[in-house]
C-alpha cells in the first residue's frame, strides 16, 4: 500500500519504489505475476497454500477455504483509495450549512454520491480498463467457463465467488446490508464483501454511520499487464476526473 498522495504521478512514484524494492528481494527464479487472473492452478485446489497474516485474518481464510471455491479467491486487481480535498468538503459545508448538521455529514454525503456514481459507471471502467479476458488451466472446472468473449473475468460472475451486492443508498444502508449478509451466512464476515466500491472510515463498520466516511476504496480495476506496477498514470487521472464529475453533479436539497 502506498502513502496518500496529492497527485496521480506522486502515487505512482511511491508504487514504483515499493515495486522495485519487492523485485530486488525476489529469490532466484521468482517472478511477479502481471495479470489479474492467476497462473496455472493445480488440479487439486486444496493443495493451494493460504497466506499467513494476522491471527484474525488467518481464521477468516481458513473458514473461507471450507466454504468457497479456491479458484474464486485467486483473481486480484488494483485498489484505489480515493479521498476528497478538505477544502472541497469545507466549501460544500460552508455554503450549505442548512442541509447538514455538521461537516462530517457533508463529507459522508459527498462520498456516498461519488460511490453511487462509480457503481453506476462500473461497466464503463471495465470497458476501458478491463484486462482479464482469459483464465489459465484449472481455474474453471470442466465446461464451466464462459462461452463468449468477455472483457474482465475478474469483474464478472466468474470472478469473486460471493456475488453479494452492496447497498450504497446511504452509509447506514451500506452497513446494514453487509451486517445482514453476515448474519444470513451469505458473507463469512465484512472482510468478504468484495463490492466494486467500499466505504472506509470509523473505528469499526458498525460505528461508520456515526463516525462518517473518511475515504472510499475503488476495487473494479484489473491489473494492467502493460505496466510493471499494474496501473498507468492515465488510468489514475481518469478516475480522478470521473470522481470530480460525480462530485460536481451531486444533487443537494434546496429546501
Amino acid at each position: 500500500m502506498t502513502p496518500a498522495a496529492a497527485t496521480a504521478l506522486d502515487a505512482l512514484h511511491y508504487l514504483y519504489r515499493i515495486n522495485n524494492s519487492l523485485r530486488s528481494a525476489l529469490a532466484p527464479g521468482e517472478l511477479l505475476w502481471p495479470l489479474s487472473m492467476p497462473p496455472k492452478l493445480p488440479a487439486d485446489k486444496s493443495t493451494i497454500q493460504l497466506a499467513k497474516t494476522t491471527p484474525e485474518k488467518d481464521a477468516y481464510l481458513k473458514e473461507w477455504a471450507k466454504r468457497r471455491n479456491f479458484s474464486s479467491g485467486t483473481p486480484c486487481g488494483v485498489h484505489i483509495n480515493l479521498s476528497l480535498n478538505p477544502r472541497v468538503v469545507d466549501t460544500v459545508y460552508n455554503n450549505l450549512r442548512g442541509q447538514f448538521a455538521n461537516r462530517m455529514q457533508a463529507q459522508t454525503y459527498l462520498y456516498t454520491i461519488i460511490a453511487q456514481g462509480f457503481v453506476r459507471y462500473r461497466w464503463f471502467l471495465t470497458y476501458l480498463f478491463g484486462a482479464s479476458p482469459v483464465a489459465e488451466e484449472n481455474f474453471f472446472e470442466k465446461n464451466q467457463g464462459p462461452t463468449k468473449p468477455v472483457r474482465s473475468l475478474r469483474q464478472s460472475h466468474y470472478g469473486f465467488g460471493t456475488h453479494f451486492s452492496g447497498d450504497y443508498s446511504s452509509v447506514q444502508a451500506y452497513v446494514d446490508r453487509i451486517e445482514q449478509g453476515a448474519k444470513e451466512g451469505k458473507l463469512i464476515s465484512d472482510y468478504e464483501f468484495h463490492g466494486s466500491v467500499r466505504f472506509k472510515g470509523g473505528s469499526s463498520l458498525k460505528k461508520m454511520p456515526a463516525e462518517g466516511i473518511d475515504y472510499i476504496e475503488l476495487r473494479m480495476l484489473d491489473l494492467d499487464p502493460s505496466s510493471s506496477v499494474g496501473v498507468r498514470s492515465d488510468t489514475l487521472r481518469f478516475v480522478r476526473l470521473l470522481a470530480r464529475l460525480l462530485c460536481n453533479d451531486a444533487s443537494f436539497k434546496t429546501s
